[in-house]
């Protein structure tokens, strides 16, 4: 009889074990439950806590803003507090970062973002690289995600395709456009974007790709080409490099100047994830850059480490050039940003293009980090690095400064202006041959 009591007690405590350790996997891993303010609030500060110490731009964001975003804490715990559901919540998190801090680099990732950047990391070996370290984190947040999308999907209803219906959804976008402005001497290409339809299954992205290269083919014996971007807010680099690097340039790859300083403050949680890609980074200390003394005090007080970021095999595709000799010129507005800022950047330091119009929006760099929020399962997305210019000043606030300065003005089309500028530029060298 003694026994069997003792069967029956460890019985139960085997069940009750049981019960314990499911619902703590669920509550990390399972269903998303309505918010309490306890938990929104646990949510903002984890997210503060980590920013303080890894986002790079504080400092340049109070400068060129007069906003210093770490002294607002309890204005945003009390807008967090005032939330009344989930969706409300999110929105709320999402303006703190982005509305404020005026980095489109940093917010937070909506439902099919999410499941686009595991996409991206999925089909892009350099991706992978550089973000692979963040998979098991997207992981634990994919069954909250599942239930986001499902939030998502009532509040916005025929307006949202859900993350299920991504790879089946007619998708189409328009955002190329070839002209020939003079026949046989200037020839011209828009690209609005340089996103990839990663979970789409590339396909807008193929069609895109067959597009420009066909049209660049028609026009190689061209001698002027206009490639115009302005108001193209990125995408991936991949892009770029793929539809337009890779017909175009001649160059070898000896001659192609192109890389660039980044620093990063150092703080302990970017820091495991940062050293996955970067594994010799706290080796590269920021008193060593030529450009350490003309740093202002807050940037050698904040940060610690730096890293080059550059172009070499390892990065540029394959190189099919189709034979284009002829002069190339780039339109950039403060519209451009991220991989379509990095473009110019490239441009400019390789001389592959000369820059026309006003300085970009500029962007911090590649380095990225996720957080992802305990009781939410949300992931934010923050920039990680601040991407100097030669002279050690952060372009973030500069951006990629133009060969060719046009003033842009409220009067007129300024696209219209720029490309009229070009024109005007190139039947001037025409009559001075």
């Amino acid at each position: 009889m003694l026994n069997n009591k003792k069967i029956l007690i460890w019985a139960v405590v085997i069940v009750l074990l049981g019960i314990a350790v499911y619902v703590l996997v669920s509550s990390n891993m399972g269903e998303l439950k309505e918010l309490t303010e306890e938990e929104k609030i646990e949510d903002f500060r984890y997210m503060y806590d980590i920013m303080k110490e890894n986002y790079p731009h504080f400092y340049s964001i109070e400068k060129m803003y007069g906003y210093d975003w770490l002294g607002h804490k309890e204005e945003f715990e009390k807008e967090i507090r005032e939330t009344k559901d989930n969706m409300e919540f999110f929105h709320t998190l999402n303006a703190i970062l982005m509305n404020k801090l005026h980095d489109p680099h940093t917010g937070v990732f909506v439902p099919t973002g999410y499941k686009e950047f595991l996409d991206t990391i999925k089909q892009y070996k350099l991706a992978d690289e550089t973000f692979g370290s963040y998979k098991k984190m997207f992981k634990r947040s994919e069954n909250k995600y599942k239930d986001w999308d499902e939030i998502f999907a009532k509040t916005y209803l025929d307006n949202y395709v859900k993350i299920d219906d991504i790879e089946t959804n007619i998708y189409s976008r328009n955002i190329i456009d070839t002209q020939i402005l003079e026949q046989n001497k200037i020839a011209y290409l828009k690209v609005s974007s340089f996103s990839i339809d990663c979970s789409y299954g590339q396909k807008m992205y193929n069609k895109e790709k067959e597009e420009i290269i066909d049209f660049l083919k028609n026009v190689k014996h061209y001698p002027y080409l206009i490639i115009d971007i302005s108001g193209n807010g990125g995408g991936s680099s991949i892009y770029w490099l793929e539809t337009i690097i890779d017909p175009l340039l001649n160059q070898e790859l000896s001659e192609v100047k192109y890389e660039n300083i980044c620093i990063v403050r150092g703080g302990d949680y970017s820091m495991k994830y940062f050293e996955k890609a970067h594994p010799d980074i706290r080796e590269n200390k920021i008193e060593k850059l030529k450009c350490y003394s003309s740093m202002p005090k807050e940037v050698k007080e904040n940060f610690q480490y730096y890293r080059i970021d550059k172009v070499d095999n390892s990065v540029l595709p394959s190189r099919n050039p189709i034979g284009f000799s002829g002069k190339i010129f780039l339109i950039i507005d403060e519209n451009v940003f991220s991989a379509a800022d990095e473009f110019a950047m490239f441009c400019k330091q390789s001389g592959f293009a000369t820059l026309v119009g006003c300085n970009t929006k500029g962007s911090g760099g590649n380095g990225t980090m996720f957080i992802g929020l305990p009781n939410s399962g949300l992931i934010v997305r923050a920039e990680l690095e601040m991407l100097l210019n030669e002279d050690g000043t952060s372009h973030f606030e500069t951006g990629t400064v133009p060969d060719i300065e046009i003033e842009k003005d409220d009067v007129g089309d300024y696209n219209i202006k720029v490309m009229k500028e070009i024109i005007n530029m190139i039947h001037s060298e025409e009559t001075e041959k």
